[in-house]
Parts: structure tokens; sequence; C-alpha cells
């Protein structure tokens, strides 16, 4: 067959296009939504817009004026998406050098252009506005450093820049999307103009662009963990991510400032450069303060002889508060009134979203006149906690300082059980205003008891009525128990090795992990797998679609309660494992799909090509799952009698773990396809032992599918193979007759989700 033919081309990039995580570096570019220019000089005072086919930057006596461009970048923030190689392309109308610096972002959202004036301009000293006609002064305090410099094109040109690397810098440190770049004048008496946006003459459009290039995930860190704006981060968490593809060592910026961590650098450490050139893909920041926001970012550094730094995104997280509130309370009461029953005081509503009441009687509960006295309302908070306090809101009706439906003085007692009670005491619950934006009392100290079951029983209320409510009342906890589990509640497709980890207890000092199939067994406390001093417990290997159920105790012998019990969990097994999926491919030398999936490129037997002929190689338009399918094209024609791509494992496959039954892949046909052309794989373990199976033997396979331009799954059972499937070392998926007559035939089909397991079980 012909060679491969391979040539870099340009792929263009489209905006509307989603941006696959780990793809190759792509073009890009983007025209400024907004750019005009700012004057103050006799021409076009401070406070005067002048909308003109050109963009001034000039600082010359008759002409004090400076450039404004805002572009949309939200496009291209897609996640672990960087940009690269960063210039301009610029139209002329008129030369001259022009420097260009960047819009910090809390005042780069500009107002319609119509709206735009020197006195109201982001980047320019105008508070106080220097008198009309002096010397252009830049604001510091508006911009960042110099970006770049370039000269600019004569009248009706268009010429790139050369790129710059602190521009690509302002670019990835933005988080709203909006990128504004101010274009200055370098030296007095200096004068340039640009074709403004608008201008279209002799047939050239106007307007000043973005380009450059999107990196991706193969030279960023990406996975962080705690993930990117986590509002819950476990106090003691180690920061932890998955290196890019070159990454030999990481700088590790860490701190509260936003700024710091996006701006820092080896040369300008800032106090958040915490680890320089470290091997490890973690961090521990020590314990961290509750409610505290931290900024994160990695620096990828290649290996030497280059060296070559690549910044990092910067991550964000929250991390968890002091307590938590309970959820999924239940409220019963002594008695209430018809469409103010109990359950209004724990279901949020009246609440506004900064936990201020309104005046709606409906939302709140109001015991009955002649129901039972004292009055009382009762909270199941679904199990045992450690319960540091209560927020209480009053009754708040419209009328409440004239009526005064709220209570007064309470009793408050608490239960693990609900049979037996203890008292917290007695206390007085402050009368609710009456108006809209009501806040809640002051805390309810409960310091720190284990309870499940609080009571307030009424013994007055603010207005004598004998009908007592409530408005909203809401607990806090201390997390004693363990919480936050991976494998998360309910999760499916779990690995067959893998490790349960959970969020400790506050006071925990060892765990007691109770797991496995029987749910009864682990909810009562018989499938006691090990106790542990860490918050994770390996386990496995599991089966392939088995149900598991898990359960940690927080144990310490020291505390007043000695064991908080914890929830039971649960998770699946995944049904299949993957052998290739295709996703790692890339158009880099070492890692080309046809260097994995060896084709049959300078073989006059084997007719067979793997990959499209230009990058990218894995095809990324027609793909089952993910973002890339194999191309595999058959040429039996000549002396090619069959067409075959072959992987070879580096070691020994072993397909039988965890049960596994089935091997499947996806294919799309083609309607140029012969569906007459068999379509095998074949399987080669250790030994030397090869078994074949054909598409079409087994009920309900339709070789018709193979000229079909759609996904078709095909399962296949291992043991139909013949061969020993727990050391598989070889894979082909081929067209044709090995050692038969050519048909003459050719085609193409797509290649996706080659897996092994067990199907599940249809009921």
């Amino acid at each position: 067959m012909s060679k491969k033919v391979v040539y870099a081309f340009v792929l263009v990039l489209l905006l509307s296009t989603a941006l696959p995580t780990h793809a190759a570096s792509r073009p890009f570019s983007v025209m400024a939504f907004l750019d005009q220019h700012v004057c103050n000089d006799a021409q076009v005072g401070p406070n005067q817009n002048e909308q003109q086919i050109g963009v001034h930057v000039r600082d010359i006596s008759a002409r004090r004026r400076v450039g404004l461009f805002s572009f949309d970048i939200s496009e291209l923030k897609a996640p672990g998406a960087y940009v690269k190689n960063v210039g301009l392309s610029n139209l002329g109308a008129g030369g001259g050098n022009i420097d260009v610096y960047g819009v910090i972002e809390e005042l780069d959202n500009l107002p319609p252009e119509t709206e735009l004036v020197w006195n109201n301009a982001p980047g320019v000293k105008n508070d106080p506005a220097p008198p009309v006609g002096d010397p252009i002064e830049l604001d510091p305090d508006d911009l960042t450093d110099l970006l770049m410099t370039f000269d600019c094109p004569d009248n009706q040109v268009r010429a790139s820049t050369a790129t710059s690397r602190a521009l690509a810098d302002f670019i990835n440190s933005d988080t709203d999307g909006i990128i504004t770049l101010l274009f200055a004048p370098p030296q007095p008496e200096a004068s340039a103009i640009l074709r403004a946006k608008e201008s279209n003459e002799g047939g050239i459009a106007g307007g000043t662009y973005l380009q450059g290039e999107i990196a991706f995930a193969v030279e960023l860190a990406v996975n962080p963990d705690p993930a990117n704006e986590a509002d819950d981060a476990f106090r003691d968490a180690v920061l932890t991510w998955t290196p890019g593809q070159y990454g030999a060592t990481h700088d590790v910026y860490f701190g509260t400032v936003l700024d710091d961590v996006s701006n820092a650098s080896r040369g300008d450490p800032r106090g958040v450069l915490v680890r320089q050139g470290q091997p490890a893909s973690s961090y521990d920041p020590g314990r961290l303060e509750f409610d505290q926001t931290y900024y994160w970012r990695i620096d990828e550094v290649n290996a030497p002889p280059t060296s070559t730094v690549y910044k990092g995104v910067v991550w964000s997280f929250t991390v968890e508060p002091f307590v938590h509130p309970v959820k999924h309370v239940t409220a019963t009461a002594s008695s209430f009134e018809e469409g103010s029953g109990p359950e209004n005081t724990v279901n949020g509503s009246g609440l506004d979203a900064d936990d201020l009441h309104s005046i709606d009687g409906e939302t709140m509960w109001l015991s009955s006149m002649d129901g039972p006295q004292p009055a009382w309302i009762q909270y199941d908070l679904g199990r045992t906690y450690q319960l540091h306090e209560m927020l209480v809101w009053n009754y708040n009706g419209e009328f409440e300082d004239i009526i005064g439906f709220g209570i007064q003085n309470a009793t408050i007692e608490y239960s693990t059980g609900g049979d037996a009670w203890t008292a917290l005491g007695d206390f007085e619950f402050a009368q609710g205003t009456g108006l809209e934006g009501y806040e809640h009392n002051a805390p309810i100290d409960f310091g720190d008891v284990a309870a499940r079951y609080v009571k307030i029983t009424a013994n007055s209320d603010w207005g004598g009525m004998g009908q007592p409510g409530l408005s909203e009342v809401r607990f806090l906890y201390i997390p004693t128990a363990a919480s936050n589990p991976q494998p998360a509640a309910g999760q499916t497709g779990v690995a067959l090795e893998d490790v349960l980890r959970w969020r400790p207890g506050r006071e925990a000092d060892t765990h007691d992990v109770y797991f496995g199939t029987d749910q009864q067994a682990v909810a009562d406390g018989s499938a006691l797998a090990g106790t542990t001093s860490d918050s994770y417990y390996a386990f496995g290997p599991l089966n392939l679609g088995e149900t598991y159920y898990w359960r940690v105790d927080e144990v310490n012998e020291a505390e007043p309660v000695t064991v908080w019990t914890g929830d039971v969990w649960s998770f699946s097994a995944t049904d299949f494992l993957v052998v290739d999926d295709f996703e790692s491919y890339t158009d880099d030398e070492g890692n080309l799909i046809y260097e994995t999936w060896i084709d049959g490129y300078e073989s006059d037997d084997n007719g067979s090509q793997v990959g499209n002929d230009t990058p990218p190689y894995a095809d990324q338009e027609i793909f089952h799952e993910g973002a890339q399918s194999m191309p595999l094209r058959y040429v039996n024609t000549g002396g090619a009698a069959y067409s075959e791509a072959k992987r070879t494992f580096a070691a020994p496959q072993d397909w039988a773990q965890g049960g596994a039954t089935t091997l499947r892949l996806f294919f799309y046909g083609n309607a140029d396809n012969d569906p007459a052309e068999p379509m095998w794989v074949k399987l080669t373990d250790q030994s030397g032992k090869s078994g074949t199976i054909t598409y079409g033997t087994a009920p309900g396979e339709d070789t018709a599918n193979l000229a079909v331009a759609s996904w078709h799954e095909w399962q296949l059972m291992l043991a139909d193979f013949g061969v020993d499937v727990s050391s598989v070392k070889t894979i082909s998926i081929g067209f044709g007759s090995v050692g038969g007559v050519p048909s003459g035939n050719t085609g193409r089909v797509y290649i996706d989700d080659v897996q092994v397991g067990k199907p599940p079980v249809t009921p």
C-alpha cells in the first residue's frame, strides 16, 4: 500500500466547537468586540465620545489618545486549557509604535462604546482629571506591567505581532472570560492609528485580533484535588494533581491572595512559591483554616536540558466551616393550624439567600388554639450528632409586635433515643420583628452534647395568646462521624482494585471499617473488615458488576462518646475494564496511534492503515465515547488478502480478572463497505496460542451493520477464543482472509472502546 503521508496542517478553531481536554494544541483567533480610543485633547474633550473607523494611539500636542480593546475569550476557557504563542493581528491606518498593557480584571468589563470617555476609562489618570491637552499619564493601579510593544502596520496592511509570553500569562490568569487591553503611545510625540472593527475599506476587514494556540492537559497539571472551586474542602487536605505529560518536576504556588498566586514566579515568589522543582505530584500544606479560601497553581517543569516551565492555571477551594448544618430534619408538634405545620420550621420556607425571614405566615409553624398545653415542637435529626448550637427564628407574622405569637420562654430538652430526655435548660426567645428580612436570634449553645432528638416546650408566648409558633430552626453540629465517602454513595463503575476513603470525624482516633456484599451484615456490624488509624482502607480485587456495602465507625476511647456509628454506603464495581479507549493518543512522535496499533505499512501482505492520513491521526469527529476513535482502513487488493491492526502488550494482560466473560468493542460502518468482507478479532496468549472470532457468526450479529454509518456494539465470549485469557499478549482486528485470496474489497471502519468484562444481568 502507499506510504502514509505525514505533514502538518492548520486547524482552524471554531469557537462554537467544544474543546476536548486532552487534544493537541490548536490555533485560535478572536476579534475584539470593543475597540475605541478615548481622548483628552482640545478636539475631543475628556467627557466626549468619538466613534471613527480608526483607533488613535497618540501623544502629540493636538491629540492625547489611548485605545481600549476588549475580547470575549470565554469559549477558550475549557477545563485544563491555556493559551500560548499569543500575539495580535492588526489592520493599520497609520504606522507607529504601540505599547500594550492589560486592564486589571476588576475593571475590564467596560460600558458600551457610546459611554466610554477619558473621565471614566481605566488605565489613564482621571481622578483628579488632568488639564485638557496635558501629556498622557497612565494609571498603574488599573494596569498590568507592560505586556508587549509592536509596530503598527501601514494603512490597509494587516500584520501580526511577535508572540508575547507576558500577554499569554495575562490571558491565562483571567477568570471572568473578558480580556481588555490598553494601547498607549510609548513616548511623547508618538502617533499610530489602527483600523476599527467597523472598517471594511477595500474589502479588508478591520479590527484587532488576539491569536495564538490553545494547549491542553498534555502540558499542564490537571485533576486538582480538592476540586477547583470546592466549597467544603477537608481542613487536613493534601493537595494532589495529575502531572502534565512532560512535567519532570513541579513548582507549587499556594496562598490566600489570588493576585499573588496568579502572578508569582521563580523570580518573584511573593511568599507563595512553597515548593520549587519537586518531583512529587502532591503537597501537604498542613492544617488549614476553617472557612478560608485558598488559591493554588502548579507549574510543570520539563526535564533538562530544556527545563521549560509551563505556567499552570489557578485553582481555588474553600475549607469546610467549623460547624455544619444538620440536613433532612423531621419536625412534629403537639398541634398546628392548617397550612402552618411544624415542617415549615425546617424546610427553609420563608428564608431568602441571606437567611433572612419573611412575614408570610404560611412559611411558619403556628400551634392550634385548642391544642394540648403547653404546646411543643420536636425534631428528629435522623441520627445522633454532636450538637454545637441551635439557631431560632421566632414567629414573624406581619403584626407580631401586636399579637405576639412567638415563643417567649421555652424549655429545651434533648435525647439520643427519644425516650429518656435531658434538660438543656430554660431559655427566652427574642420576639420576631414583624418585618421582612428578620435575622435569627442569638445562637443557643448545646455544649457539643450527643443528641438525635430535640424538644422545645413553649412555657409562654409574647402575646399571652396560648398559641405559640416559630418561623425556622436550624441545628449546627461538629462533624464527628465519617463523611464524604469515596467511592461516592451509589457510585457505579468503580475500579476492581480501589481504596475506600472518607473524611474522618473531627475527634476520631481509629476507624472500624465494615465491608462486603451483604448489606445487613454491614449495617448490624458483623462484617468488620479491619481497624485502621488512617482515613483510607485498601480492598480488592472485586468482582465485576458486584454491589458492595461499607460503613466506617469513628472511635476514640478518650471522648465521652467513644464510637460514632457511620452510615451504610454502597457502590457497584465496573462491568467492563478498558483495553483501549483511544483517548491517550496524540499527534506527537512516540505517542501516535499507529505506533501502538501496528498496521500494514510497508507490508505487501497486510493491506491495513491505522489512523487518518493527516493530523489528527486518531479521529476526533467520529467517536463512541470520549473524544477520539481509531480509523481502520482495509485494502484487500493486489497481494493483500487481509488487513490487520495489531496491538502487542508489553506485559501479558489478565482478562479473566473479576470474573470477566466477554470482550466487547464498538465499530462504526461505512456505506461503501462490502458486508461480505469478514471482520474478525484474534487473540494470542503468552504461549503463542491464537484464536479468532468473526463478526456475524453469533446470534443477533448482522454483517449488514458494516455498511451502516452508526455505532454498533460487538460482544465476543472470551471462552470462544480458546486461549488463556488470563495471559493475553496481542489483540488484532482485521478484515479479509489470512492466507486466502485477495477479495478486491476496500473499506473503512472506526473502532472505539475495546473492553473486557461481565455484561450486567438483564432482569
